[in-house]
């Protein structure tokens, strides 16, 4: 009984020993290759560069490789850089994609597929084994082969992308029309390209006139009557709304002398009046009122009116009374309104219109570097779009209002003085 206990123990190892086997994990191998990514800092010049794995470059259109080496291992390149020399010298089919531009491709390789999209100004093949596909979207501008071989044999598809290369190899002996077969691709049905049409002028001309200079030194408004000039005490507009009235046909003041303003309401005479001296004795030389005071003889002269003005507290804060004739003549009888009286002198620039508009369209008027764009209608006389270009402007043009008399846009400063000078130009016409 012992020993067949013993015989079991060796066959129930064994079986135990399968099992282990059996449930040890198996682990694959993995064939996946990592793609590397090289990136350039811009305006960067690489000298040489060698790729020996699947690689993609990225650089800045400003960076530039001189010499490129494809060797052993590298399977997939992607060249989105400019690169003046590629050389495939790897012994097994390389793919060449990328958009970066190539001065020259040499191809020491036996297989090679180039599906880049940038230009490509220079293949040469010196393998005279080499089989090579050219993509679509691949440009190249020459193609160099060693002697004795054709194009058909080295570029499989040459067949399908002849149309793919600039030159047709005249000058390497291995033209087109050698023999080889060439299939001819139809050209894409594409509309022509037409050319918009050129914008039609409206015919509006215009001529810019020279800038009247302005000035800041206001005036004083004046006026004489007789021997007198009166001058009115403060510069600017405002004086020109004083008048003077030396009076003596009044009934209840018939020798009177009136100082007021015209912008004042009814009663304007009863601002300031100065009574005229009379020595009471009806005056034979004017005809008498039948139904008032008489008019009595003036004794008053130039001097004593000018005398009583300016020291008249409310005379003297309008006006200043100077004589300009005989002091001793009596004063004449009339009326002035004063004027002569600015704020000082605004800058002023005229454009004039030329032509009116012949067809429909815009015309555009610069003012100091802005563009400003005014319809004008076929027809338009040079009057009609002078107005329409100072309603267009008018308002948009800082520190000037823009208006129109005739065929004239007038530009006038609303600030008095020398100020910065405007710049006006006639623009685009269509």
């Amino acid at each position: 009984m012992k020993r067949n206990t013993v015989r079991l123990i060796p066959f129930l190892s064994v079986v135990f020993l399968l099992m282990v086997i059996s449930a040890s994990p198996v682990f694959a191998e993995s064939n996946e290759v990592e793609t590397k990514i090289i990136t350039f800092q811009p305006g960067e010049i690489v000298e040489e560069l060698v790729i020996s794995s699947d690689t993609i470059i990225n650089a800045n259109p400003s960076v530039v490789i001189k010499k490129l080496i494809v060797t052993d291992g590298a399977e997939n390149v992607e060249i989105n850089v400019n690169v003046e020399v590629v050389e495939v010298t790897a012994q097994h089919k390389v793919v060449l994609v990328g958009e970066g531009n190539i001065t020259d491709v040499v191809i020491s390789s036996k297989d090679v597929a180039v599906n880049t999209t940038g230009n490509i100004k220079k293949m040469i093949i010196t393998n005279q084994d080499a089989r090579v596909v050219v993509k679509e979207g691949t440009k190249i501008s020459k193609l160099e082969i060693p002697a004795g071989t054709k194009r058909t044999d080295l570029i499989t598809n040459y067949a399908y992308a002849a149309h793919r290369f600039e030159d047709d190899g005249s000058g390497d002996d291995n033209d087109r029309s050698s023999g080889d077969e060439v299939v001819t691709i139809p050209p894409v049905n594409t509309p022509p390209n037409t050319p918009p049409s050129p914008p039609v002028s409206t015919g509006v001309t215009a001529t810019v006139g020279t800038i009247t200079q302005g000035n800041d030194q206001a005036t004083k408004a004046s006026g004489t009557i007789g021997g007198i000039t009166y001058t009115a005490k403060e510069a600017g507009t405002d004086g020109n709304n004083i008048k003077i009235s030396q009076n003596r046909g009044g009934l209840a003041n018939p020798t009177n002398i009136y100082i007021y303003e015209e912008s004042w309401v009814t009663p304007k005479k009863d601002v300031i009046s100065i009574a005229l001296a009379t020595n009471g004795t009806p005056d034979p030389t004017v005809t008498q009122p039948s139904d008032g005071p008489a008019l009595n003889t003036i004794i008053a002269t130039n001097d004593s009116i000018v005398q009583y003005v300016n020291n008249h507290a409310s005379a003297s804060e309008l006006v200043e009374a100077t004589v300009t004739g005989d002091g001793t003549s009596t004063p004449a009888m009339g009326s002035v309104t004063l004027s002569g009286g600015t704020n000082g002198v605004t800058e002023k620039l005229e454009m004039t219109i030329t032509h009116g508009a012949d067809a429909n369209g815009t015309v555009t008027v610069n003012v100091n570097n802005n563009a400003y764009n005014v319809n004008v209608t076929a027809g338009d006389n040079t009057d009609t779009v002078a107005s329409k270009v100072a309603t267009e402007l008018n308002g948009q043009v800082a520190n000037y209002t823009v208006t129109s008399l005739d065929s004239n846009v007038i530009f006038t400063s609303t600030i008095a003085g020398n100020v910065e000078d405007l710049s006006v130009t006639f623009g685009s016409n269509n």
